[in-house]
């Protein structure tokens, strides 16, 4: 089972993904269940660090987090 990686210590979330292939691929699927992620990809950020920035704000419920992190899970098990 994946685990999803992130680096960070402040309110923006990096999600590592890691390739530019899969991290298109997530972020299409995730649009399709509605939610708007854009990658950044290499070279914005170095090879092999491919990922999603998401910002929180105080609006977004504790449920909103959870089911957020668990439609991401599931697409990174599907697709890794």
């Amino acid at each position: 089972e994946n685990e999803i990686k992130t680096d960070s210590t402040t309110h923006i979330i990096s999600i590592i993904i890691g390739d530019n292939f899969k991290i298109t691929k997530l972020s299409e699927n995730m649009r399709e269940k509605g939610y708007l992620l854009y990658p950044v990809k290499e070279p914005t950020v170095p090879k092999g660090t491919a990922r999603f920035r998401i910002g929180l704000n105080p609006y977004i419920t504790y449920e909103e987090i959870e089911k957020f992190v668990e439609e991401l899970k599931y697409e990174i098990d599907t697709i890794f």
